[in-house]
């Protein structure tokens, strides 16, 4: 709703693959902002910052927006639009989701290119210090790995910002979708409505191909199939081998000849 509203799906104004990406966004953060927020929002934040701790009145008063309009001094006129912003205690975290696409590069004046998660960190940083919150980006991908923008926009932060202490550097981090599909999938005991939510959801996420990624085989399945491919070499194959040649010989002695794929299964003797 809110990606149709904010104009997000005119196609006079956006690409087919900016649009799918917008979709998703919309979906997927939409439940996040109406199903439970103890059981949906408090994980995901725990996800994005493992070393905070929300309590249930932080969460339940926290604010989520898609995309905002931010500002940034490093592009004077212009306005940066992170996907989502949460705004929960003393933290604003904005988070940059893709869907095949890569990040974005901005031109920056007596800086180059810099990434788009360098920008909007950057964007992110003023609106929070006016207000006397931290900054946070979280860029949200599909696949088993950190994307090197996100790494590479670290570095640039530490070039633009200073690295300086750990705890004071930048705030860039990683998710990976699957994470929010698996929040999703966990949730139990919920109203016929919001279940319905939960399943169109993970549903859509299946369908884009972001709720789910390889992880290896579980050991005991692989045996399973090897055992099962041992039985078969050692009995079941030779077994049908048997039954061919007894089968073939039988019906060479009614006058039916085995043939060749081209010819038919089967061609009558005298016909082939």
């Amino acid at each position: 709703m809110r990606a149709e509203l904010q104009g997000k799906l005119d196609p006079a104004a956006t690409l087919a693959a900016e649009r799918m990406e917008d979709t998703l966004t919309d979906a997927v953060f939409s439940a996040v902002r109406y199903l439970p927020r103890q059981r949906l929002l408090k994980p995901f934040l725990a996800a994005a910052l493992p070393e905070v701790e929300f309590s249930a009145a932080d969460v339940e008063r926290a604010t989520i927006t898609l995309w905002p309009k931010l500002p940034v001094s490093l592009l004077p006129g212009r306005q940066v639009e992170p996907d989502v912003l949460v705004q929960v205690a003393g933290h604003l975290i904005a988070v940059e989701a893709k869907y095949h696409a890569g990040f974005g590069r901005y031109q920056v004046d007596g800086h180059g290119t810099l990434q788009q998660l360098t920008v909007q960190w950057c964007a992110l940083s003023e609106r929070a210090a006016a207000q006397g919150l931290s900054a946070t980006v979280v860029a949200l991908t599909n696949g088993m790995s950190e994307p090197v923008d996100v790494a590479r926009a670290r570095e640039e932060l530490d070039e633009l910002v200073g690295a300086g202490a750990a705890a004071g550097r930048p705030q860039v981090r990683w998710l990976p979708w699957r994470v929010v599909a698996d929040l999703l999938r966990g949730l139990r005991d919920l109203a016929v409505h919001e279940q319905a939510l939960r399943d169109d959801t993970v549903e859509l996420m299946e369908r884009r191909g972001v709720a789910r990624v390889f992880n290896g085989f579980d050991v005991t399945d692989y045996q399973q199939v090897a055992d099962a491919h041992r039985v078969a070499a050692e009995r079941l194959y030779p077994a049908i081998s048997t039954f061919v040649q007894e089968l073939t010989a039988r019906l060479e002695d009614d006058g039916i000849a085995w043939g060749w794929p081209q010819k038919g299964l089967w061609t009558a003797g005298g016909l082939g």
